[in-house]
């Protein structure tokens, strides 16, 4: 995956290891926190490019692997330690997400980037591959030199 998240990401290359435990809301709404007890969670994430947007401040792309597949994973780990992702309507930084929103940015910035599986019928390895979309290129390209 491919995931843009609000701040400076300093910390290199890490793995994001918290249990998560799945809810219901009164609303009927899935929701997801990081809680001892909860299932086992492992999200490797690498730092691609770090750059400073004009109106809404620092930003980091990020390379993001799962290593288990829970249900928003990727976007509660990354809340989790301060870095939301941008355009999360459910863990995101919600005051940036009106700012996006004005600015012609409505949508979560995470991005399935590649997937790699055996072929089904000759055993080879593939690896597929999704170029970033251009709602995240523009972003991208509206930022400042990199950090």
């Amino acid at each position: 995956y491919r995931a843009l998240v609000r701040g400076q990401w300093d910390a290199g290359p890490r793995t994001l290891d918290f249990p998560l435990h799945k809810y219901v809301t009164a609303e009927g709404e899935r929701r997801v926190v990081v809680q001892q007890g909860g299932q086992h969670a492992g999200t490797r994430v690498r730092p691609v490019r770090g750059a400073t947007h004009p109106a809404f401040g620092p930003v980091t792309l990020l390379a993001v692997e799962l290593l288990t597949g829970r249900t928003h994973q990727i976007r509660v780990h990354l809340a989790h330690v301060g870095f939301p992702l941008l355009g999360d309507d459910k863990y995101g930084d919600f005051i940036l997400n009106k700012l996006l929103d004005k600015t012609a940015h409505k949508r979560m910035f995470l991005h399935a980037f590649a997937m790699s599986f055996a072929h089904p019928a000759e055993a080879r390895p593939l690896r597929i591959e999704a170029p970033l979309p251009p709602a995240f290129r523009r972003l991208l390209d509206e930022c400042d030199a990199p950090v």
